[in-house]
């Protein structure tokens, strides 16, 4: 019987420079040598070395012999990520890794008997004719060899290789692998990012106490050696695998305070397994680590820390967020999952499946949304649907020229029972950020695909591709629920924290606090939380320790609130409006910051007469003044002071004929500095009102949108009008009222 021999020409990781054959059930990579004129003469691509013949393995692999190819593909239509393996001669699966994505494959007897390069025989071999595809390819029929045990999961031997290709080149500088006229980004590896270099002195590695390791699930263990070291190679043992049946992880370890090192294992059985005290798991060897030697990316970059902070303080909260490391996604697809809670969608009675007619993606557009569908796919965001729901796929393109794909979901949310799960007003959490000096602010990566959809209710959220029709597993963008959802998350994960430390508005956070040292205590507890919530971090849109942040679409110090440079430059290069739902448009951009301006309904009352739609639009000299005048007022905001409660509030009210306003304000250091401006367009009736009719309009309307800032110690000062009522001996309804 023919054997067949799996060698590895590209892999070779950190965790995987150990210099020893692969065991029985695993087919592990090797370092070695090409032996010239050994080998199988039809290999075609590079000689496989004979049973048990290995060169001498290499203190130090070069950068190019550690690097791992992995490509994404998938399994009869399941993602999966593929070792493209030149070294192979057949393409291996793992069985577990079929029953996890529950694929039906009818396994038969094997043509053969794949052999490992040290010359042992893979366990349990059969065979299986399955649809397997790399990204960008098509789909082929193929027999592969289903093995038990093995890892990398999925291999790409040489055989579907050639059906796949003619001619294949790898570009390990560009990432990427050239199949054809095809070209295929390398995924990231895996596994630890640092080269070592281990040290030849393997001891036996033993369950430091007795642990239950629960159905289908990955689990960390502690695990003990009879030295004292504090990092190194753990290598499973073959024989422990074959015993228990469990799966643990080969990979760099480093032990933790008590001299114990976490080991992974997994548990891919229907049933609990015990582990036992000082039963043997592996083999241990010590590793000195000499640098980085990872794949570039988002985990690469370094925390935003405030550079002012002194040396103590910069070295206390770089120790936080290292501690809190895996709280912070690596790429953009790094996301967490919640357990907190999931996402329902409950339809008002009587609600019927609706299928809309799929709509036609532009072409300009198609490769771009073909990738994004494949990589969400990939990545566990979105799934195949067979449901009776239907909605279109919407693009947006975003500020770097990339896309989104957006979800049509108006006719889904029609016969949506709304949830009223309230989000937080922003006039109140920009309020409780008074008396702060230290601010962070965090911002959760895609925080609403954090959020796992109802299993029943994902089919409801089905839509159209270019090719077939997908459906949510996460909660996407879109659902008219969404909001309240997350809103309702992020006040459970920091429920005691909220309003007092923290302030949660959806995915974004604002820690705040009046002393350093405080400061560094509620980041710990933050971060925390997001790690036990499940939830991740984007580390490059998180700013750490700074006394004056932006939030929220305002820059806020101890000093106050203003609007933050980008939104006013932005408000600055308005152009003309040429339609009435555009005038609609920017008096809703204007009136974002009305608080900022000064008798704000007054001067924008132009451009609210333009949007009637009793009179055609028609742009006149006052819509182009008062436009004028907004961009001037918010070109040069005043900073409004956050309030002090401990102090008195003083409040100016205003009336014009065609609008009342008010101002409160505080003194701060014999300076009297606003808080917030505030003003309305009076209606018909009203402006048929006298001058004092007005200016007590003025006062009430004013005292009762301040109502939660004025109490005992307020003071209010109008026009002289306004005290003449004082003197009137039959006061009207009005000014009685």
């Amino acid at each position: 019987m023919l054997q067949l021999r799996s060698a590895r020409s590209f892999r070779c990781s950190v965790s995987r420079q150990a210099s020893r054959s692969s065991c029985a059930v695993c087919v592990q990579p090797l370092l070695r040598q090409r032996t010239p004129g050994r080998g199988l003469p039809d290999s075609g691509f590079g000689k496989l070395l004979r049973t048990g013949e290995r060169g001498p393995s290499p203190a130090l692999p070069s950068k190019a012999q550690t690097v791992s190819i992995f490509l994404p593909g998938s399994i009869a239509g399941r993602p999966c990520r593929w070792l493209f393996d030149t070294g192979a001669q057949v393409t291996l699966v793992s069985a577990a890794l079929l029953r996890v994505l529950e694929v039906d494959a009818q396994l038969h007897p094997p043509i053969s008997t794949p052999v490992g390069i040290d010359g042992r025989r893979l366990e349990s071999p059969a065979s299986a004719t399955l649809a397997i595809q790399l990204e960008g390819l098509p789909s082929v029929e193929h027999q592969v060899m289903v093995v038990a045990g093995i890892q990398p999961e999925c291999v790409l031997g040489m055989d579907a290789i050639g059906k796949m290709c003619s001619s294949f080149s790898v570009n390990l500088p560009a990432s990427s692998v050239q199949l054809g006229s095809t070209r295929i980004s390398i995924l990231p590896d895996r596994s630890s990012s640092q080269a070592c270099r281990v040290v030849p002195t393997a001891v036996i590695a033993r369950v430091a106490s007795t642990v239950s390791i629960p159905a289908r699930s990955r689990v960390i263990i502690p695990a003990k050696v009879p030295s004292s070291v504090e990092q190194g190679l753990f290598e499973p043992s073959s024989d422990f695998i074959d015993k228990t049946g469990l799966l643990p992880n080969r990979a760099l370890v480093v032990s933790s305070v008590d001299g114990n090192l976490p080991v992974g294992v997994c548990n891919v059985s229907a049933d609990p397994v015990v582990l036992y005290q000082n039963q043997a798991i592996g083999n241990f060897d010590a590793a000195e680590v000499n640098g980085a030697d990872g794949e570039p990316g988002e985990e690469e970059a370094g925390f935003n820390i405030n550079p002012e902070l002194s040396e103590s303080q910069r070295e206390r909260i770089e120790s936080l967020l290292c501690q809190a490391e895996q709280a912070f996604a690596r790429h953009e697809f790094d996301l967490g999952t919640t357990h907190l809670l999931q996402h329902e969608i409950n339809l008002e009675p009587g609600s019927r499946p609706i299928k809309h007619r799929q709509r036609t993606v532009p072409l300009n557009y198609r490769q771009q949304v073909d990738e994004k569908i494949s990589e969400m796919r990939r990545h566990g965001i979105i799934e195949p649907s067979c449901s009776p729901w239907a909605s279109n796929l919407l693009v947006v393109r975003k500020k770097n020229n990339e896309i989104r794909i957006c979800t049509d979901w108006r006719a889904l949310n029609s016969c949506t029972v709304k949830d009223a799960y309230p989000l937080p007003p922003l006039s109140a959490a920009l309020d409780a950020l008074t008396g702060s000096s230290w601010f962070s602010t965090l911002d959760l990566r895609q925080g609403f695909l954090q959020v796992e959809l109802r299993e029943q209710d994902r089919e409801k959220t089905a839509f159209y591709t270019t090719q077939d029709l997908m459906q949510y597993r996460k909660l996407g963008f879109g659902l008219c629920n969404a909001p309240a959802t997350f809103q309702r998350l992020m006040d459970l994960t920091m429920a005691g924290l909220n309003w007092t430390e923290v302030l949660t508005y959806m995915d974004d956070l604002i820690l705040f606090s009046q002393t350093f040292e405080k400061h560094a205590e509620t980041l710990e507890q933050v971060l925390g939380r997001l790690q036990s919530a499940g939830l991740k971090l984007n580390k490059r849109k998180s700013y750490f320790c700074f006394q004056e942040v932006e939030y929220l679409g305002h820059k806020i110090s101890a000093e106050g609130i203003r609007p933050t440079q980008d939104k006013v430059s932005a408000i600055q290069s308005i152009p003309i409006p040429e339609c009435a739902e555009d005038v609609r448009r920017l008096v809703g951009m204007l009136g974002f910051y009305r608080r900022f301006v000064p008798h704000f309904a007054s001067i924008a009352n132009p451009l609210h007469q333009a949007t009637q739609k009793s009179r055609q639009f028609q742009w006149t000299t006052q819509c182009d003044d008062a436009l004028r005048k907004l961009k001037s007022a918010l070109s040069t905001p005043p900073v409004l002071k956050l309030p002090d409660f401990s102090k008195g509030f003083r409040l100016c009210c205003d009336s014009s004929g065609v609008a009342i306003a008010g101002v409160l304000s505080q003194l701060h250091e014999d300076a009297e500095c606003p808080v917030a401006y505030a003003s309305r367009v009076l209606n018909k009736a009203e402006r048929n009102y006298s001058t004092t009719h007005r200016e007590l309009l003025a006062v009430v309307w004013a005292m009762k949108h301040f109502r939660n800032y004025l109490g005992p110690l307020a003071k209010f000062s109008s026009s002289p009008t306004t005290s003449r009522c004082k003197g009137c001996s039959t006061p009207m309804s009005q000014k009685a009222g």
